[in-house]
């Protein structure tokens, strides 16, 4: 029983680094001109960090999430208009604004976990 509730906290940890958090929070910002898109991106970083208890845990979300920006990259490319998008993300385009949003979302794990475990 304790096996299980492992790899279902596992699964959890793999599904929420998969999840375009950055794709989400950039068309929310596009399509409503809001911030609030962000907020749920800020918390499933905090709630990966907090997951990451051992060395093996970090290298998983850090795989996944970066196939995660891949999966955002995709959703971007597709879903948004980047003619008319490039106006809104001066100084970026849609697809480098997910980039810039994966390196800030690393940064920020990165800092949730040097809270947490030192």
């Amino acid at each position: 029983m304790c096996v299980s509730m492992i790899s279902i906290k596992r699964g959890i940890w793999i599904i929420l680094s998969l999840i375009p958090i950055e794709f989400l929070g950039m068309i929310v910002d596009y399509k409503t001109y809001t911030m609030w898109g962000y907020i749920p991106f800020i918390i499933i970083l905090i709630i990966l960090g907090c997951f990451s208890f051992n060395l093996k845990s970090y290298f998983i979300i850090l795989i996944s999430r970066l196939l995660g920006i891949l999966i955002s990259w995709k959703c971007s490319e597709y879903f948004i208009n980047w003619k008319v998008a490039v106006d809104y993300f001066k100084p970026f385009d849609n697809l480098s604004f997910i980039v810039f949003l994966g390196i800030i979302g690393f940064g920020l794990l990165h800092f949730v976990m040097l809270v947490f475990y030192t």
